[in-house]
């Protein structure tokens, strides 16, 4: 995976569905876009799903309403809608393909589509200020992944991180790096092993049934995570990203 070597074009994606997304959101995505065209000299695609068809004319009206003429013209941007796949797996080899970076919502953050969209290596841009559980999702992911950096603490900061990664070519590719390098099996961040959270899940439960049969008050169960290999993923994170960056 990895963007186009191509530092006139870049590809933004969001796929998901069109009610979560926010007037000032639009309006943020408009404003990365515009700068990038007009100081960076950057080309940029929007890709979005047809999910559903009946709100695209809405969008569409919308960017157009803006009457910003870089986005009106069709030389320096274009907003496609990709079918909706209710394969899963058909739908998560698509984003590797068509997105350098998905930018995600604010209220309500992405959950399925950050956990594939990270599996295939393509940076997310999300909110570090979210109020409720669903607009925490995107940071929580990206914390655990080590990757906070691509969480904006406010509309500003989120526009610059998805600004930089769009013309900083060696910033993305160290990033994309330490995503994929997330994912090794030999180095497996604890974030995507199943068996480990099954494991500390069951843990939980026998915990609270073990408290129960001995007749005690119901309390917090802390499960301790044996994930004994932190500090030397973390190197091979370290000597991968000088391998490859």
């Amino acid at each position: 995976p990895g963007r186009k070597n191509d530092p006139t074009f870049f590809r933004f994606c969001n796929f998901n569905k069109h009610l979560k997304l926010s007037p000032n959101v639009f309006d943020l995505w408009i404003y990365i876009f515009e700068t990038l065209i007009k100081e960076h000299g950057v080309s940029v695609s929007l890709i979005m799903l047809e999910y559903p068809k009946a709100s695209i004319r809405n969008i569409a009206h919308y960017i157009s309403s803006q009457n910003i003429p870089e986005l009106l013209e069709g030389r320096y941007f274009d907003i496609r809608f990709l079918p909706f796949i209710a394969n899963p797996y058909r739908h998560q080899a698509r984003i590797p393909e068509y997105c350098d970076i998905v930018l995600d919502n604010a209220i309500y953050n992405s959950h399925t589509m950050a956990v594939d969209t990270l599996w295939g290596g393509v940076p997310m841009v999300t909110f570090a200020d979210g109020v409720d559980m669903g607009g925490r999702v995107g940071f929580s992911i990206l914390s655990e992944l080590g990757l906070e950096e691509l969480a904006g603490k406010d509309e500003k900061e989120y526009a610059d991180i998805a600004i930089r990664l769009a013309t900083d070519l060696e910033y993305y590719q160290k990033i994309q790096t330490r995503i994929v390098s997330s994912t090794r099996p030999e180095c497996l961040n604890r974030f995507w092993d199943t068996k480990k959270y099954v494991k500390n899940f069951e843990k939980g439960l026998l915990a609270i049934w073990n408290n129960f049969v001995q007749g005690n008050e119901p309390r917090h169960i802390i499960v301790e995570d044996e994930y004994e290999d932190i500090e030397t993923c973390e190197a091979g994170i370290n000597d991968y990203d000088e391998a490859d960056g």
